[in-house]
This record gives C-alpha cells, structure tokens and sequence, in this order.
C-alpha cells in the first residue's frame, strides 16, 4: 500500500463517501454512492457523486527523508531470487503481541507452603504491548477472596507468583496479568501457492537451552526439547557458572547430532558444567491462508504479525517473516507528507436534491468521519462546498443535472523502510583455560606469571553477510 499511496487513498476516500450516503435512509434506499469519473456505467443514474480527479504534492521533512530507526519483533526479507513483493510490509500486530488475563483462579495451584502459585500462560509480560517480562510484583494483580493484595515477587518465565503471607485455607486467589503472545522466534517462510492462496513453513530458533543442568563426564547422550533439527545452524557450548566463559563444543569431534534432536558425544564432557544449545528446528506446516481481496491485512497466519498484501500477490512469490524473542532494530524509516486534492461533484435531477446530499456529505464527514480518521493517518484539512452549476442531461428536451462541486484537501504521511538485516550466522573463538596461558613458577615463595601463550586456534570469526538473507 505504501507503494501505490494516491491510489489507495483516493479508494479510501470513496469508502468515506459511500459509507458517509448510506448514514441517510433515503440515499441508503435509492442506492446513492460515488462513482469515479471513468466508471463503465451506460446509463448515468438519476442522483450521486462523481469523482473528478485526484492530485497530490509532496511535503520533504528532511533532505534525505530518513526519520527514524524501526525497533520491531518482526521484519520482512526476499526469499532467494524471487520478487518478493507479494507481502508488501510487516508489522507488530499491536493488539496481540501481548494479551491480558483477567481474574484467573490460581487457587488450584497453590504450593504446600501456601505462597506460591503458578499462572497458566508464560512469560508474564511488563504490560499491555510491553513484551519484556514482569519484573516486578506491581505488574500482576492479586485478590484473595476479593480483597487485593501485594505480592512479594515472581518469576516471569515459569508464571510463579509468591505471596506475602500463607493464603487461607479454603481462600479464592485470582490474578490479572499480561503475557507475551508473539508467535515463536524464527524464520516464517512464505509461499505464495496461488495469487489468492498462500502457506508458511516456519524454521524456529531456539537460544540457550538448557541440554543438560550438570554434567558428570561420562554422559553418552542427549536429546533437545525439540526434533526436526536444522544440523546447519547449530551450537553446543558448556559453562561452569552463569558469569563464565562459554566452552564451544566442535561438531565431528565432541559431538553428533540427528534431525530427531538426540545428540551423540564423541569427547568426554566437562564434568560439573551446564551443557547448552542454540540451534533451529522446523515447525509445522501452516495454511493454506486466503487473500480475500486487494490490500488485505491478515493477523492469523503468525501469531502477534500482521501481514499487508497489496495488489502484486503472484502465485510462485516467496518470502520471509523474520521475528526476533526482543524487539531489535530492524529498518530505517523514510517518510515525508502528502497534500493531496480531491474534486467531487454531486448531482441530481433537481436542485434542492443536490443541495441536501452535497449538506449531508460535507456535514457528516467533518461530524463524524474526521477525528477517526486521523488514526488512519488522514487529516482532513478542507472540505467545502465550492460552488454550483448545470449539465445537460438530453438535447432534445433541454432536461438538465444540477450540480454541486465538493473540494476535500487531505494530508497524509508516507513511509518506507529499508531493512537491516544484518545476522551474525557465525561466531568463532578459541577459548582457553587459565592454567593453558599462564605458565607460572615459586620464585623466593612467590608465584611468578613469567611468560604468557597462546596455543591452539588463532581467533576467528566469520563475518555476516550484508543485506538481505538468501534462503533455499
């Protein structure tokens, strides 16, 4: 829609118009509604508006356009050679990126110590559209037996929320809170089956799991949380602690890995460390999804995404949905204004007709249409009744159309955005203990570091490659 902007802001000011008419029970009766200048219509009917001709001029904000950087879960990029412009942008889905829970009884699920209970939907969220987990216990609201109470704290990712005091025995607890709802962090791959009909193949990514809590060395075998592992994008490291340094595992020497998830140890282990693992594992097929009609938004295909398709969905297009578990920057944002005008002209057979639908037009417009329409992005500037005049409707008879011109000035922003897309698919690093750089000796009963060495690797990392991803 952003590419075709007085196209699709000339439809938008039909709908007004139309729906504005069909406020009036005699025109909603009679099936008064614009038209535009070229409609294919052969016979012109008796009362209505005609829109003349649309014209727009462009307002710079700045030199080069930029505004601003994108900070988002999701972004959009091009699937190997493909056009890619079927989807033509996609964004947050405000209204479901978090959803709110009101009074859920967690009486069930209280602890034996009577303090503790667990929510049913994780990770609590900061607030409405706050995706960044509950810190604190001001972001839930708990009641006991009506009467609302503090909590002394929670754990966002697991839902568990702690009381103050033991509830009551018998007592009714309930909680108010909000949770995450974006769908799961990944690569949402988009196929246009049809140029109505598309499905989505979506690649998870998983970040730090926890593959084994302690190791002991002598482990033979582990298995992920989830199959369908992409063995291409896949990471196993160790840590002592949470504040130690990663001890990155190398594939066809410490370890193998299968598709069902199970990994295969080739080296002993650290014992007494954590084992985790980074990696990607396809999801389920989704679809296929129905474009009902040009610029369409649709929110059900990724959960907390909505999708905007404009009037270039062709059957064979593929691209891809990327979301993020934090909101990161994602594109920078070009934009600038448009002033743009519009010429209507309302007719009838006599003239009291034109005069009343040209009043009920403009009245109803600036009454009830432009303070919402703002939340569109349209300002309406002007709106008037410019002036009046007669049209033949036949030769013979000398019968005429009275006419009423309407002048509409809307202002209207425009953006585009240019996306970063920049992934660090590759992060290489040579770690060493310290007893492997540091060789040390008791000089008069101190110890000495007399030389410092590096053995092994020499640091390598592999850079990203910039611009938009290529998948296959």
């Amino acid at each position: 829609m952003q590419n075709n902007l007085l196209t699709v802001v000339k439809q938008r000011v039909m709908d007004i118009f139309n729906d504005t008419i069909q406020r009036h029970p005699i025109y909603r009766k009679d099936n008064v509604r614009i038209r535009h200048k070229l409609a294919s219509d052969k016979e012109r009917p008796q009362t209505g508006l005609i829109l003349q001709g649309a014209s727009s001029s462009r307002i710079k904000m700045s030199a080069d356009d930029y505004l601003t950087d994108l900070c988002s879960h999701t972004t959009l990029a091009t699937a190997g050679d493909h056009e890619g412009v079927s989807v033509e942008w996609a964004w947050e889905d405000t209204a479901n990126v978090t959803k709110k829970v009101e009074g859920e009884d967690v009486s069930s699920s209280l602890d034996s110590t009577r303090r503790t209970f667990t929510v049913a939907n994780t990770p609590i969220a900061s607030g409405f559209g706050n995706t960044k987990k509950a810190t604190n216990f001001q972001q839930v609201v708990v009641r006991v037996n009506g009467e609302k109470v503090l909590a002394a704290g929670l754990n966002a990712d697991t839902g568990a929320v702690v009381l103050q005091s033991p509830a009551p025995i018998g007592a009714t607890i309930t909680v108010s809170y909000f949770y995450k709802n974006i769908d799961l962090p990944g690569f949402y791959f988009l196929e246009m089956a049809t140029d109505t009909e598309f499905n989505i193949t979506p690649l998870h990514t998983v970040k730090d799991e926890v593959v084994i809590e302690t190791t002991t060395g002598s482990e033979l075998s582990a298995s992920l949380d989830n199959s369908n592992v992409a063995a291409s994008v896949f990471i196993l490291y160790t840590k002592y602690s949470e504040f130690s340094e990663k001890l990155i595992l190398e594939p066809g020497v410490d370890y193998t890995v299968e598709a069902t998830g199970v990994i295969t140890f080739l080296a002993a282990l650290k014992a007494g460390t954590t084992l985790y693992g980074t990696y990607r594992y396809q999801g389920a097929d989704r679809g296929p999804f129905v474009i009902e009609h040009e610029r369409q938004g649709i929110s059900n295909a990724i959960t907390g995404v909505t999708m905007a398709f404009g009037s270039r969905a062709i059957a064979g297009d593929k691209q891809v949905i990327i979301v993020t578990d934090e909101r990161e920057t994602v594109a920078s944002v070009y934009g600038g204004h448009y002033d743009m005008s519009f010429d209507v002209q309302a007719y009838a057979r006599d003239p009291q007709t034109a005069q009343e639908l040209t009043d009920h037009v403009i009245e109803d417009i600036w009454a009830n249409k432009k303070e919402a329409l703002k939340f569109e992005g349209l300002t309406i500037e002007e709106l008037d009744a410019s002036g009046e005049s007669e049209e033949v409707y036949d030769d013979g008879t000398g019968a005429v159309y009275f006419q009423h011109s309407i002048s509409l000035e809307i202002m209207t922003e425009w953006k585009k955005f240019k996306p970063h897309l920049l992934h660090l698919e590759n992060f290489n690093i040579s770690l060493h203990r310290l007893p492997d750089l540091i060789s040390s000796q008791l000089i008069n009963n101190r110890i000495v570091d007399t030389e410092i060495s590096v053995s092994g690797k020499e640091l390598e990392i592999i850079y990203p490659k910039v611009g938009y991803p290529v998948y296959f």
